[in-house]
């Protein structure tokens, strides 16, 4: 080896401190220009001579400063931004959702704390829940559940699928043994086994649909194991949902009796059609698909009326006997007990402590003939009804809605509004009252008052003692307008607001029909003053139906001493209203104050025949719901199945509903819906199968397909 190549491997030698090593902070490099080394004269040079050197810091100490500076730099920058009042909107991830983003739009920057409760915690707060993920002990998902509390059940808001875990696993016990059911695995759940609302619903996307879950979310929780629908998917066993239908319609005796006996075609079509996105079938309106049947049954289930006061028969001798006194009584309404007690006018009794006494031991099908003559206890039970009658009348005449509504709410033991006072007393006022008071007990002011010490403007003195039938009123009284007639008209003259007549105050529309005509009265009536009136008289004056000598709406019966109502047809909204504040009290069925109401509204031949076609269900409280439209589909409620006709009838072959819905002709239910339960049921139709859907759904579905056609929140969100 050459001195040269000894010289050079002496310059690369690693304890030579002029090496820069990469964890050296600081080398050692030539001060200035590097000179040639000097020249020897035997023509060497003279490597012993050594350059001037300054220490300065290596590549690595440079990239050190630069990387803390930047950290430094970007540690305080923001820090200065998370102080500032922009702080929120810099970290927000993205634009919310625009039904989120309207709501909070007035909060401007504070809109954050309504979703995140770190928001208005310090910086520090902020660390401490990035790390534990939760601020003073509230979670992000109660503070969703403050907005939504009206929307889901909160109890169950956060378990899976928003449903009580018992009822889960009931649901899932049908499939246990099917090949492709889900496997739980690790699930995103806190220790109280809770899943994140933000888990499914991802917000700060936008307008990306909230509701909207990928696959992935899906299997967040569960591992698939099944590879398609035709092959590993099991048969449906109860799908469509047999549910019992909310309308009493047993679809094997029509199509195989009612229609087939008329010689029609019993077509889906005719009472289901599409709704506006064809996405499911909605029922026809009644006039449409039922009307041409039953029509005339509803008219004339009310023949008899809903008597909403009546005054019963007396017999005035056996009270005599009993040393007794009812005073003033009309003498047509006498001779034994006898004659209804009216359900509605029970329950309203109901509210007199006197007349509740002798109710509360009585049953619901309770009439004054069930009264004994002979029985001295019977007699003043009796005595004492009557006058819990009077006063009746007398609080109607005189405070008219606030009397009607002052009892009601004292039976039904909740507040009653407007709305539903109105409703129930269907558009008749005090004034009809005021006029059978006239004309029935016209001394009863007067009466009240020695018996009782009430007081009120239209008390007057008058002779006691027994009444005509009819009390009589003088020509000038007879030739005005009738109390019961001046504040309402026909229906082709007055109004109609959520299915009630209301009064037109213009007596300038008044028919002459809405007066009693009669010819100049005799000189020997005028003389005394007196004339007789008609004994029935139409409050409201409506067209007929049915028969042509019935006429509906508020009557007053002037030979039977009762004021009553007959319905008007179909959507009678007067009997809504009753039948909804009575079915909403708990036991309504079994209470002493609402159970005669109770049957006379809800059996299956009662006024209006409404319990004829819509099912009545009992709550877990005891009340019951009517329910009054026919759609099932319960928005409330999320769909764990998701099916759409719209994309299915592009088929010229699934046009006909029986290719998919086939009768069972051997199954009848018109029984099961006179049941207050609906497990109580059986399905007109048979169970889909899944080879139905196989037949075009050969291929495609597969294990990342569960979306396609399964929900997540069967428990249900109601909307908003």
């Amino acid at each position: 080896m050459t001195k040269q190549s000894r010289d050079f491997f002496q310059m690369q030698d690693l304890s030579n401190p002029v090496y820069e090593r990469p964890n050296d902070p600081f080398v050692e490099v030539p001060a200035g220009p590097i000179k040639p080394y000097r020249k020897l004269e035997d023509g060497s040079f003279d490597f012993q001579e050594q350059e001037p050197t300054v220490r300065k810091p290596s590549l690595r100490r440079k990239r050190f400063v630069l990387s803390v500076s930047i950290t430094a730099f970007t540690i305080g920058s923001l820090l200065i931004l998370m102080s500032s009042p922009f702080s929120k909107e810099f970290l927000a991830p993205g634009p919310l959702h625009s039904s989120h983003g309207q709501l909070l739009a007035v909060q401007g920057a504070d809109r954050c704390s309504a979703c995140h409760s770190a928001a208005t915690s310090s910086f520090s707060g902020w660390i401490a829940h990035a790390f534990s993920g939760a601020s003073d002990n509230v979670t992000q998902s109660q503070l969703c559940l403050e907005c939504h509390q009206e929307s889901m059940n909160e109890q169950f808001a956060l378990n899976p699928h928003n449903v009580d875990p018992v009822e889960l696993a009931k649901r899932s016990q049908d499939f246990k043994q099917a090949s492709f059911v889900s496997s739980f695995k690790t699930s995103p759940v806190n220790s109280n086994n809770e899943i994140a609302c933000s888990a499914c619903h991802r917000e700060h996307k936008g307008n990306q649909d909230l509701k909207a879950l990928t696959d992935a979310q899906c299997q967040t929780c569960h591992k698939e194991n099944y590879h398609s629908f035709e092959t590993d998917h099991p048969d449906f066993t109860n799908w469509p949902e047999a549910s019992r239908q909310r309308i009493a319609f047993d679809h094997s005796s029509h199509s195989l009796k009612h229609f087939a006996t008329k010689g029609e075609v019993f077509d889906c079509k005719q009472c289901h059609m599409d709704d506006n996105y064809k996405d499911v079938k909605t029922q026809v309106p009644f006039e449409q698909a039922c009307a041409s049947c039953h029509s005339d049954g509803i008219v004339e289930s009310g023949l008899s009326g809903f008597a909403l006061f009546a005054l019963p028969m007396l017999d005035m001798r056996a009270i005599a006997d009993a040393k007794l006194d009812v005073k003033g009584w009309p003498s047509d309404a006498t001779g034994d007990f006898d004659g209804e007690l009216p359900p509605a006018m029970r329950m309203l009794l109901m509210a007199d402590p006197d007349a509740s006494k002798v109710l509360e031991h009585r049953p619901a099908s309770f009439q004054f003939s069930d009264f004994d003559a002979d029985v001295e206890a019977d007699v003043r039970d009796a005595v004492t009804l009557a006058w819990s009658v009077k006063k009746l009348l007398h609080g109607l005449a005189n405070a008219g809605k606030s009397e009607f509504r002052s009892r009601l709410q004292q039976v039904l033991g909740r507040p009653v509004d407007d709305f539903e006072i109105d409703g129930m007393m269907g558009g008749i006022d005090q004034e009809a009252f005021v006029a059978a008071r006239r004309r029935w007990l016209p001394n009863l002011a007067a009466e009240l008052k020695e018996k009782f010490g009430i007081v009120n403007q239209s008390d007057v003195a008058t002779i006691f003692g027994s009444q005509p039938s009819l009390a009589r009123i003088r020509p000038q009284e007879q030739l005005a307008d009738n109390p019961l007639l001046g504040a309402s008209v026909p229906s082709s003259v007055g109004q109609r607001k959520e299915g009630l007549l209301l009064p037109n105050n213009d007596s300038s529309n008044r028919p002459t029909t809405n007066r009693i005509e009669t010819q100049t009265p005799a000189a020997s009536d005028i003389e005394s003053g007196l004339v007789d009136i008609p004994t029935e008289i139409p409050i409201f004056n409506v067209a007929k139906k049915g028969s042509a000598d019935l006429q509906t709406g508020w009557i007053r019966d002037d030979r039977s001493f009762r004021v009553l109502y007959r319905p008007l047809g179909h959507e009678d909204l007067f009997l809504k209203h009753w039948i909804d504040a009575v079915t909403k009290v708990s036991g309504a069925d079994s209470r002493p104050e609402t159970g005669a109401l109770f049957t006379s509204l809800t059996s299956e031949n009662s006024i209006g025949n409404c319990r004829y076609c819509h099912t009545l269900k009992q709550q877990d409280d005891l009340s019951f719901v009517m329910n009054w439209k026919a759609e099932q589909r319960d928005l409330s409620v999320g769909q764990f199945t998701k099916f759409s006709h719209r994309p299915h009838l592009i088929q010229p072959e699934l046009k006909d509903c029986t290719h998919c819905h086939q009768m069972d002709t051997e199954v009848s239910n018109a029984d099961s819906f006179s049941s207050v339960h609906g497990c109580d049921y059986q399905s007109n139709f048979k169970t889909l199968s899944k080879s139905t859907c196989t037949k075009c759904h050969q291929e495609g579905l597969t294990s990342n397909s569960c979306t396609l056609c399964h929900g997540y929140h069967i428990g249900g969100h109601k909307s908003h």
